[in-house]
């Protein structure tokens, strides 16, 4: 295999390699000096006996997401392709969507993840998904994301903790404040049940028995697409308590009368909390509801997905088994409930010394 360097400019050099035998001839453009020109010429000779070369390519990163969106629909979630898809737009594309994929190094995504560091943990995951994808196609050689480590970045610093979550005062608080809101059924059912939040938007009057819950569809992207739980383990049935009972017979009452004054517009889809002309209700119409009533009850607000979490501390901190608030929670395993939610069992752990202590204090 031989290989020569031709000057083409005051600092670029062009490598050109002929295997022989027919073969068909590598070239490769180099900026730098001539000692570049010739460590690269020794690097693609190696890379090409042992069938790991990669050949130049112009495509940038606004070129090939497309490509890759397209790739992975139908493999991947529709919310979680319609994710990527933001953060590409919103945070990725407008910084470096111009460079060549191979021209995106460790360095640039530095910089790139330090401009967001509330969101770099997000970004980086979309960007790595797409890099990887890049190296399948044989387009770049590595992941560049994989030698990026995040700043402050802790292992178990995305751990939940007693600050995420209310405790049954302020549990108690919110719940009061939301009687008569249009989205009272919503919140009581999320923290007597701790059903998922696409459950419960997707909830059905068909999956909604006399003491207990069917859960069987979620709502999978933000058209409001339902379709079946994540994993087998989420479809579920769950016992609900007989104040929940009440709420929702006086709920279905009060929604029919709705229907029946809003039927020109109205769409039934059977939904237990739709909007008000029937549809599946978005997540920030939630968020902004729970924002409000959070703020009048004078307690602290948490991302409505943590009322799943609030319900599951509740649970635990009043000594039911972790076995079943893991049923109760739609995980695959009990070892996914005991790690999310530590902090509790440390607190149980700490209480189970005390009562151990108080016993032969008595003896």
């Amino acid at each position: 295999m031989k290989g020569h360097i031709e000057r083409r400019g005051e600092s670029s050099y062009r490598i050109t390699i002929s295997p022989g035998g027919g073969k068909a001839r590598t070239r490769e453009s180099v900026r730098g000096s001539e000692e570049d020109a010739q460590a690269r010429l020794a690097e693609i000779i190696t890379e090409l006996n042992a069938s790991q070369y990669i050949a130049q390519s112009r495509i940038t990163l606004a070129d090939y997401v497309p490509e890759w969106i397209n790739n992975i629909r139908g493999h991947l979630q529709p919310n979680t392709v319609i994710f990527y898809q933001d953060c590409m737009d919103l945070y990725i594309l407008p910084e470096i969507g111009h460079m060549r994929l191979q021209d995106i190094k460790p360095r640039v995504l530095r910089v790139l993840f330090n401009k967001q560091p509330t969101l770099d943990k997000q970004i980086k995951g979309t960007l790595s998904a797409c890099m990887s994808a890049a190296v399948e196609d044989e387009i770049i050689k590595d992941n560049p994301c994989f030698k990026v480590r995040l700043k402050g970045l802790q292992r178990g610093s995305n751990r939940l903790t007693r600050e995420n979550v209310w405790d049954k005062k302020q549990a108690n608080l919110f719940l009061k404040n939301c009687q008569g809101e249009n989205y009272e059924i919503y919140f009581q059912i999320a923290l007597r049940t701790g059903m998922r939040q696409g459950e419960i938007l997707a909830l059905r009057w068909a999956n909604v028995m006399e003491d207990s819950i069917y859960v069987c569809e979620a709502v999978k992207d933000r058209r409001g697409t339902i379709g079946p739980p994540k994993t087998k383990a989420g479809q579920r049935v769950i016992k609900i308590d007989s104040t929940l009972q009440k709420m929702l017979q006086e709920h279905r009452v009060k929604q029919a009368k709705h229907r029946e004054e809003y039927q020109d517009v109205y769409e039934d889809q059977d939904l237990v909390c739709g909007n008000k002309y029937g549809r599946v209700v978005t997540t920030s119409t939630i968020r902004r509801a729970q924002e409000r009533i959070a703020k009048e009850a004078q307690v602290p607000y948490i991302p409505p997905r943590n009322l799943r979490h609030t319900h599951a501390t509740i649970l635990l901190a009043s000594g039911v088994p972790p076995k079943v608030v893991s049923e109760r929670l739609g995980h695959r395993s009990i070892r996914i409930t005991l790690d999310i939610y530590s902090f509790v069992i440390d607190e149980l752990k700490l209480e189970a010394v005390s009562t151990f202590e108080d016993v032969f204090d008595d003896i």
